[in-house]
């Protein structure tokens, strides 16, 4: 039997607000904000990151979070976030990756992980999702976007005519899971933190 204080269990809606973590709605805002769509649609990461996470999450979580999405391809614009690895992420991989690691292997590292997890790709799906009158998009048709399109092996022309293949529809996704995840990571961690303070 494993030990109570090291399992978390998550269920049914309102689960997660009773543990202080954010709801289906602030999970879309969380996205859209990270994604330059709320507000400032042309502020830095950094900016980004920090609005997204809320400026009580440490600066450790934000640092990390802008550290990922940098070496995932935030800089890229319109096209697929391997059509050209920056010094930068290169620098960036290299400072959270194997010391040991030399170019080559840094650079195959990177194509792994934006194979795997298409960034860019899932900023131009946020960016054509249907937005409410208040400037808001469901979580719901997000993940309809991308499930429709996944199941049925068809890209899509997403925000400015830019074409995703089912293969960058589906690393759209992963990234979208891959975000969420590390959302309700931080949140947790910020809970247990404050509860460790009190």
């Amino acid at each position: 039997m494993s030990d109570p204080r090291r399992t978390v269990v998550f269920w049914g809606a309102g689960a997660t607000a009773s543990v202080n973590m954010r709801m289906t709605g602030q999970q879309a805002s969380f996205l859209r904000t990270i994604a330059g769509r709320e507000n400032d649609q042309g502020s830095q990461l950094e900016r980004r990151v920090r609005d997204a996470l809320g400026h009580e999450r440490g600066e450790r979580w934000v640092s990390a979070l802008r550290d990922l999405l940098t070496v995932l391809g935030d800089d890229i614009e319109n096209e697929h976030p391997l059509s050209s690895i920056s010094k930068c992420r290169m620098d960036v991989m290299r400072c959270n990756w194997r010391a040991d690691a030399d170019d080559d292997a840094i650079r195959y590292r990177i194509i792994e992980l934006c194979t795997l997890y298409d960034w860019p790709a899932l900023r131009l799906v946020i960016g054509i999702c249907p937005v409410t009158p208040k400037g808001k998009i469901q979580l719901a048709d997000l993940f309809n976007i991308l499930d429709m399109h996944s199941r049925s092996r068809h890209g899509f022309r997403a925000e400015g005519g830019v074409f995703l293949s089912p293969l960058r529809v589906s690393a759209a996704r992963n990234a979208l899971m891959l975000l969420l995840n590390t959302l309700f990571y931080v949140d947790w961690r910020h809970v247990c933190e404050k509860d460790n303070s009190e």
